[in-house]
């Protein structure tokens, strides 16, 4: 229940308080030498402030998570993070552990774990004509899957004529032309993946190099002011 007030006047709000709030906005107010209301009406511009200078109320709570979580640890060590490589480390840690937590899925990530099951199968399937092929056969592949002879690459590319009657070329063309195939259907889907996942490292890069031109200035104001 509010009341208007005169001009001039701070309006009055009644709200009832837990007897442990009151004592200790009774304390806070008496160590800074002000009234109770002022103390109140501190603590709650306070509040909207940090939301106005946080973007969100949700910003402003992950820092007073990780504050609560640094100063606990404080606690139990003894010792201040910022005076301690130790438990600086530690403070790190529980940082990077809270907002690990909030972390969204990437973009297209189901597209990408898609892509990579197909390049695993592609892969495999690849793999096993070239063992086969080179087990039937005298080895035909290296380990990149290419050609090993020079004049193989005539069959791959489809300019070696074989005389009429002469199996093995042939056999060999089928080999190459199969194997050649696959290794392109590879390269293909592996083409997909980086064109989806290298412009969002470019974009995580450009964002982090935001955020550090950030801290930076926000650091340097700290300690001008």
């Amino acid at each position: 229940m509010s009341m208007r007030a005169p001009d001039g006047q701070l309006p009055q709000i009644k709200v009832r308080v837990s007897d442990e709030l009151r004592s200790k906005l009774e304390a806070s107010a008496r160590d800074k030498g002000w009234p109770v209301n002022r103390e109140i009406n501190a603590r709650l511009e306070a509040t909207y402030s940090n939301e106005d200078r946080f973007g969100s109320r949700a910003n402003a709570a992950i820092f007073q998570v990780i504050g609560q979580a640094i100063h606990e640890l404080e606690q139990r060590v003894g010792r201040r993070w910022t005076g301690d490589y130790a438990v600086w480390r530690a403070a790190r840690d529980v940082a990077i552990a809270y907002v690990d937590q909030l972390r969204p899925p990437p973009d297209e990530a189901a597209r990408i774990a898609e892509l990579r099951q197909s390049e695993l199968n592609a892969e495999a399937e690849l793999r096993k004509a070239a063992e086969e092929y080179n087990q039937e056969y005298s080895p035909l592949f290296d380990d990149n899957f290419q050609p090993i002879y020079p004049w193989d690459q005539q069959i791959v590319a489809g300019t070696f004529e074989s005389q009429p009657g002469d199996e093995g070329h042939q056999i060999q063309r089928t080999a190459y032309r199969k194997v050649f195939d696959l290794n392109e259907n590879l390269i293909a889907i592996r083409h997909q993946i980086q064109r989806i996942t290298i412009p969002q490292v470019e974009q995580h890069r450009m964002y982090s190099k935001i955020a550090h031109e950030l801290l930076e200035n926000l650091l340097k104001k700290s300690e001008d002011g």
